[in-house]
């Protein structure tokens, strides 16, 4: 009877066993794995969800500065159309904030010259006291006046003018001046066929007026004979001062290579 008991547990044990094989591997307790053996297996930290947010407006400082004068422009026109104490009071308070800041831009502008010289363009070139004025023009006219004494050397002067023409005859006296003081040749041409007085080659147009194209008068020109170019100076009645520096203007890059 033991026997068979035994062979019975036996039997169901075996059963049992076999039974346990047959089932699938994804069985739900084999995923669940039990504690007592996969305790110390690492698990998958929960990932969080990111919570996105409106991102913040970036305002720049052209903006800013747009609302803060807009906002001043309200307050103006408020206390103007409605001057009551406090509005007219609240632009007067923003009116000095205004001044304060443009203070402090002075202020900063000043301090940056110092640091940065380069920056300052009345250093040099724009003075903006009286001597420094009359310093700057000086420097000015002494190297106008030499680059017009080096070109007078191998350019000539052209003079085209009517001889009736008071304008004509006036500015013959420029003319002269610019001869007498830095020693240029000149070529004069009369398109009327009246001659000025005054002028050694002195000469009744033969054609050069038309090829030049010239329809003002007087008209000026500087003539290089060895290259032939031919360069506008002036038309119309113009000063001394005028002449030259349309002159020093015409040839200062090509001077300066």
């Amino acid at each position: 009877m033991k026997k068979l008991n035994t062979h019975s547990r036996i039997y169901r044990s075996l059963s049992l066993l076999f039974l346990l094989s047959s089932l699938p591997l994804n069985a739900a307790w084999i995923d669940r794995k039990a504690e007592g053996w996969a305790w110390y297996e690492d698990k998958e930290p929960e990932k969080k969800e990111e919570v996105v947010g409106n991102p913040v407006p970036v305002v720049t400082a052209s903006e800013r500065l747009e609302k803060y004068q807009k906002d001043l422009h309200e307050k103006q026109s408020k206390a103007v159309l409605e001057p009551t104490q406090e509005n007219v009071r609240e632009y007067m308070e923003q009116q000095q904030i205004t001044m304060d800041m443009a203070t402090e831009f002075s202020k900063s502008w000043a301090k940056v010259l110092l640091s940065h010289p380069q920056l300052d363009f009345t250093a040099k070139e724009n003075p903006v006291t009286a001597y420094g004025v009359q310093i700057q023009k000086q420097v000015k006219k002494q190297e106008k006046e030499s680059l017009i004494n080096q070109i007078s050397k191998d350019h000539a002067l052209l003079y085209i003018y009517n001889g009736n023409e008071l304008e004509c005859q006036a500015f013959a006296y420029v003319v002269n001046l610019l001869i007498q003081k830095y020693d240029f040749e000149l070529l004069a041409i009369s398109v009327d066929g009246t001659l000025l007085e005054g002028f050694k080659n002195n000469n009744v147009n033969n054609g050069i007026v038309e090829k030049l194209e010239v329809t003002i008068f007087p008209a000026l020109f500087m003539v290089n004979p060895e290259t032939k170019i031919v360069t506008p100076i002036s038309y119309g009645m113009k000063a001394m001062d005028s002449v030259e520096d349309n002159i020093f203007m015409q040839f200062k890059e090509e001077m300066s290579k």
